[in-house]
């Protein structure tokens, strides 16, 4: 990549039926100033381009045609000081002598400076004459009217193609979301804020719960449905009201009358002023969780030779119910039986070879 003398932008390119309108704005700048030639020039990283030529037939420029740059072109002195230039005859000034236009004949030069929005040079637009000419004040400010316009029109290309782009790298970042939802590992949901589904991703419509052929867009009736737990839709619509969130554990049984165990946070999604206006539902199938628990729970609490509650949870329900006989001014009796030889032969069982 060329590195720019000016600070430009190279890849936005004309529209058509912009470019035929400043075709016409020059051809009537060459009409309205008496002149040969008029002109729209564009600046690239190495040379300067005759972007759009005036075309009457004593103009010796044609469109297209680049030279390159650090040749003194009266353009050139523009881009550098940004400022306007009025050359009435490069004649009679040496500092112009190495000046190309010249030998094409062109003496005199009015040119004013084209940005983009931000202040990327684009150009120049310009006029030039083979003889004397100090370009009065009234064709001067008509030279201005001239260059607004084409100012505008940059700002147009400038405006549609950052919008464009704001709109691709919306819509990247939307399909990133959609794919990372998608392929997310967690059943996932959204919901308008009366709960009512809107999108769910395949991982949602996987899990056992969702069995039913006529599953409802109504998202709390399709999570309690089939539940042998105890919420209710006014608990978890109270808890997101106050707290713009909800979290907690729904058992249900799937279309094989067995049981499932989900884990299910809610949480409000917000708009730029705070305010929710959807929700966003995240499932967790937590069954095997609950089974292992479970197993965890056995293995800490019974017996596992007699499967009968271990000296550990005696004491824990012993406890219990001395505090509720306590409370109610009542008595508890405890019955103490003792096998003899009960461990000999727990042992003598464990070794036994059948």
């Amino acid at each position: 990549m060329s590195i720019s003398k000016y600070p430009i932008i190279d890849d936005l390119e004309v529209p058509e039926l912009m470019f035929n309108s400043w075709q016409e704005t020059v051809n009537l700048m060459a009409e309205i100033f008496l002149i040969p030639t008029a002109l729209i020039m564009r600046v690239h990283a190495r040379d300067l381009e005759v972007f759009t030529a005036s075309g009457n037939k004593e103009n010796v420029f044609r469109r297209g045609v680049k030279s390159p740059l650090d040749m003194n072109h009266y353009c050139e002195t523009v881009m550098t000081t940004r400022n306007e230039l009025l050359i009435p005859n490069a004649l009679k000034d040496p500092k112009w002598k190495e000046n190309p236009e010249i030998t094409l004949g062109m003496i005199s030069y009015c040119g004013l400076l084209l940005t983009w929005p931000h202040g990327e040079i684009f150009g120049t637009i310009c006029i030039l004459d083979n003889k004397e000419n100090a370009y009065c004040q009234q064709y001067f400010q008509i030279l201005k009217r001239f260059q607004q316009s084409v100012l505008y029109g940059l700002e147009t290309i400038y405006q549609k193609n950052y919008y464009a782009k704001e709109a691709h790298t919306a819509n990247e970042k939307l399909n990133i979301m959609l794919q990372a939802l998608e392929q997310s590992p967690h059943a996932i949901a959204i919901t308008d804020m009366e709960l009512n589904i809107i999108y769910t991703n395949q991982c949602f419509e996987e899990l056992p719960m969702s069995f039913n052929n006529e599953a409802s867009d109504k998202m709390l009736e399709r999570l309690l449905k089939n539940q042998i737990s105890n919420l209710t839709e006014e608990v978890i619509r109270r808890e997101l009201l106050a707290n713009n969130y909800w979290e907690g554990e729904i058992q249900n049984l799937d279309k094989n009358n067995c049981q499932h165990w989900e884990h299910i946070r809610i949480s409000s999604i917000l708009d730029r002023s705070g305010s929710p206006n959807n929700y966003l539902l995240i499932r967790e199938n937590i069954t095997e969780q609950k089974i292992h628990e479970d197993k965890l729970r056995q293995l800490a609490l019974f017996d596992q030779l007699t499967g009968l509650p271990n000296r550990r949870l005696i004491i824990h329900r012993l406890n219990q119910l001395i505090e509720d006989a306590q409370k109610n001014g009542q008595k508890v009796a405890v019955i103490f039986l003792d096998f003899d030889n009960f461990k000999k032969n727990q042992r003598y069982h464990g070794t036994r070879e059948w």
